[in-house]
């Protein structure tokens, strides 16, 4: 299954069972416990003994975008059948440079370092589903030269926008927006 990095989460059933694969009731919810690969995971071990069916319920929540596979122990037994929880990322709410561009440039030369802007959630996860946002690069206050190259518009893929070719054609301090 698939939650939003945030989100409630999922509800995850175990079910305890017998040699002959008849459902177990009654087994202390302290000695079922739920684990997750991963980080920035939130779990809500079971809150009750397994019911007439062997079951007891637990959540798992994330706020890092990942595959996650999900298992479980009861009685210190490992649980041989696990799960994969997909944890996508939640709304785009910010711009980040991942990649600076280069600290120190010859003017009028393409930047060794080119920028890489990616659209962030606001658990720094990556929107990688984004194809559509459109970043602009401009020289930002400090500067009085025009940033150089083309395009210095670019629609994101998969989240990040790579530019290249930047430049900057005078001697002094700038800074990129």
């Amino acid at each position: 299954s698939s939650v939003t990095a945030g989100g409630i989460g999922t509800t995850v059933t175990i079910t305890a069972k017998d040699a002959y694969g008849n459902g177990i009731p009654g087994i202390a919810a302290a000695n079922v416990v739920v684990a997750s690969t991963g980080t920035n995971n939130t779990i809500t071990q079971p809150p009750l003994a397994t019911d007439a069916n062997g079951q007891p319920t637990a959540t798992v929540s994330s706020t890092k975008t990942e595959v996650k596979t999900i298992s479980a122990t009861i009685n210190a037994t490992p649980i041989t059948q696990t799960a994969a929880l997909t944890v996508n990322p939640a709304a785009a709410t910010t711009l980040v440079f991942t990649t600076q561009p280069s600290a120190i440039a010859i003017a009028g030369t393409a930047f060794g370092q080119q920028p890489v802007v990616t659209v962030q959630d606001t658990y720094n996860n990556t929107v990688a589903g984004d194809n559509s946002t459109k970043i602009t690069l401009s020289r930002g206050a400090k500067g009085t030269a025009a940033l150089q190259g083309t395009p210095l518009t670019l629609t994101v893929t998969n989240g990040a926008a790579t530019f290249s070719g930047l430049s900057y054609n005078k001697t002094e301090t700038m800074n990129i927006l």
